[in-house]
């Protein structure tokens, strides 16, 4: 027998969680024990009567459906089957199922247009977006007339929540998910921008040219001046050599 309601523990700590699959819409379901936890609030909730002969339930999240469990293996199976797409308790709230398109094969193409004044990016479902590129434009020029930093940026922003359809076996619409992989490319695209790229560098120092020994020789018999330069770096070298070398921690 289940305890009374004022007898109830104060929290709602559910006993075990597990996910709901995209298949069944997401979320996740939880199993409660009366004896161990109070039950969440949730919009329908179970009468006195059923409370007082059931001690598990199993609620649904977000929509915080409840079922009655009945006893604890019986909860624990049904959160179990619920991650293999399978609910045996009726507790998830069926997915609204939406046919996948079919190409008829009378599409068009897409007729090319200008952005408009506000350079606005495309959303999905807007057919492409094509530009008119005056032919008297360089290519620098003919970039910034298509892509202004207006749709650069909503293009940026469209990305950072791009999403991708989840389809069952029969090719149905069953739900959707993130699209990670374009949601990271256009984060780290983000945070250069932001940053700074790392690619825009300064570009190394030019190598020191190497003076071959005619281009030497043709420097000395040419300039009285790099005559005098060599000169006294010779002396200054042949000094250097007469003076007594010294061993290295001295003794």
């Amino acid at each position: 027998m289940a305890k009374k309601a004022s007898e109830k523990p104060p929290s709602s700590k559910p006993h075990a969680t597990s996910a709901v699959p995209e298949k069944l819409g997401g979320g996740e379901v939880r199993l409660y024990s009366l004896k161990e936890s109070s039950l969440p609030d949730v919009p329908n909730p179970p009468s006195e009567r059923d409370l007082a002969e059931c001690d598990w339930w199993v609620v649904h999240f977000p929509s915080r459906t409840i079922k009655a469990a009945g006893s604890r293996p019986n909860g624990l199976a049904a959160l179990k089957a619920i991650t293999r797409a399978e609910d045996k308790l009726g507790v998830v709230p069926p997915v609204k199922v939406k046919k996948a398109k079919k190409p008829s094969g009378k599409g068009k193409a897409s007729t090319a247009s200008k952005p408009d004044d506000q350079g606005k990016a495309s959303r999905p479902g807007d057919p492409v977006m094509l530009t008119q590129v005056p032919a008297d434009l360089d290519f620098d020029r003919a970039m910034k007339l298509a892509f202004p930093n207006q749709r650069i940026i909503n293009e940026i922003e469209l990305q950072l929540r791009a999403t991708e359809d989840v389809y069952d076996r029969e090719g149905n619409v069953v739900g959707s998910k993130p699209a990670w992989a374009a949601r990271n490319n256009a984060l780290k695209l983000t945070i250069e921008q932001a940053q700074g790229r790392a690619g825009e560098k300064q570009p190394p120092p030019p190598e020191k040219k190497k003076i071959t020994y005619d281009e030497l020789k043709q420097m000395i018999l040419g300039s009285e001046a790099t005559r005098k330069v060599l000169l006294n770096l010779i002396v200054e070298a042949d000094e250097a050599a007469k003076q007594p070398k010294t061993s290295e921690g001295g003794g």
